[in-house]
């Protein structure tokens, strides 16, 4: 911003950030956060523990306005996060219960999504498998570190053409 001799507001960053992506103004939070709409209302939720994770991406496009054309159930009502926060149970209930409204017609116009989940839900360890977003990147919820690090592994040796990463999810501020 000081190339541009710029100081921008909060409203401003935000504002840009959605024009780049609907993702992005939550990762400007920097906290973990409940994303409604087209990513540009988010509602701020309790610090997360350090749950192993593991993302997969299987490298294909889906262009998120397509899958929000090919939409066509009204939207779920959300739910409300715990009141006393995240657990590695609660989280996984959350995730499963939850869903996802943008994952059939995401599943509709890139059918490897389903093989994506598939093999999340194939690993040993895991609690919870979805699509994140409007797709392709799927992640699955894992027991522990070392599960989450092999079923890595796993995705990426049955699946050169994919990327797989094991992290953990952020405690948040």
């Amino acid at each position: 911003m000081s190339l541009w001799s710029i100081e921008p507001t909060t409203g401003d960053l935000a504002r840009l950030a959605l024009q780049l992506g609907a993702d992005i103004p939550v990762c400007l939070a920097r906290s973990p956060s409940r994303m409604q709409g087209v990513g540009d209302l988010l509602s701020p939720i309790a610090a997360l523990p350090p749950i192993p994770i593991v993302l997969v991406n299987p490298g294909v496009p889906t262009p998120t306005g397509a899958v929000f054309k090919a939409r066509t159930a009204a939207f779920s009502s959300p739910m409300d996060p715990p009141a006393k926060g995240f657990n590695a149970e609660t989280l996984a209930r959350f995730v499963l219960e939850g869903g996802n409204d943008l994952a059939p017609p995401a599943r509709q116009l890139v059918p490897v999504i389903d093989d994506v989940l598939a093999a999340l839900e194939a690993q040993p360890g895991g609690s919870a498998a979805a699509m994140s977003g409007s797709g392709a990147t799927c992640f699955g919820l894992f027991s522990s570190p070392a599960q989450a690090d092999a079923a890595a592994a796993a995705i990426n040796r049955a699946e050169p053409s994919w990327w797989a990463v094991a992290s953990r999810l952020s405690r948040g501020q």
